[in-house]
């Protein structure tokens, strides 16, 4: 499980000039930036095997079922951070059938989700609903396409794990004896405040 990286080795050491260990280990804090950026499409997902989330890529015949309905419309979130475009929307509420089409002027794109409107919801009330859909989604194909506070986040979770690793994998980072910054290992305030909007806040 390898996936697009989100943050850089140059990234970990600009934010942590005064580590000598970090601005000396480009080998092993290229492990580290690629460990950070899977745990935050897991953390993100809450999804063990998510890879590239964010990452912009278009996406074939993907089947969801986890369909919501709000006010005569079904509600669909597709399995990236957002929903650029879609090429087709599919349906059926039995799984030996065929998928029907839905006509591309009922579908409209809402953000993280497609929302299909028309005849065809009310009878999908009371039954099991499962959609193919095929779509462009995700927030970038490069570092610059990505924001800035994510990629923040990424940098610091990279530094965090290496450190860790670092220090034994024990209870805290850092000696206090030593004048050191003493920390434990959860996730940093300032990671998980700043990582919220980004968190998927409906069913895989």
């Amino acid at each position: 499980m390898t996936g697009t990286d989100y943050t850089s080795v140059d990234l970990v050491k600009q934010a942590e000039r005064s580590d000598p260990a970090i601005t000396a280990g480009a080998d092993a804090l290229a492990t580290y930036v690629t460990r950070a950026s899977r745990f935050l499409d897991r953390y993100c997902t809450h999804q063990p095997d998510a890879v590239d989330y964010f990452i912009k890529a278009d996406v074939s015949g993907e089947i969801l079922t986890h369909a919501q309905l709000h006010k005569g419309e079904l509600w669909i979130w597709p399995h990236k951070a957002v929903i650029n475009s879609f090429a087709s929307f599919a349906y059926r509420t039995d799984v030996t059938m065929p998928f029907v089409l839905v006509p591309s002027q009922y579908c409209v794109i809402d953000g993280r989700k497609v929302r299909v409107m028309g005849g065809q919801v009310d009878m999908w009330r009371h039954q099991f609903v499962q959609v193919q859909i095929s779509y462009n989604g995700g927030l970038g194909t490069t570092l610059d396409d990505l924001p800035d506070d994510f990629v923040e986040c990424a940098t610091i979770m990279a530094i965090r794990m290496f450190k860790e690793a670092a220090g034994g994998l024990g209870d805290a980072i850092g000696v206090e004896a030593l004048g050191t910054v003493v920390y434990t290992k959860a996730i940093p305030v300032r990671v998980a405040q700043s990582i919220q909007p980004f968190v998927r806040v409906v069913p895989w």
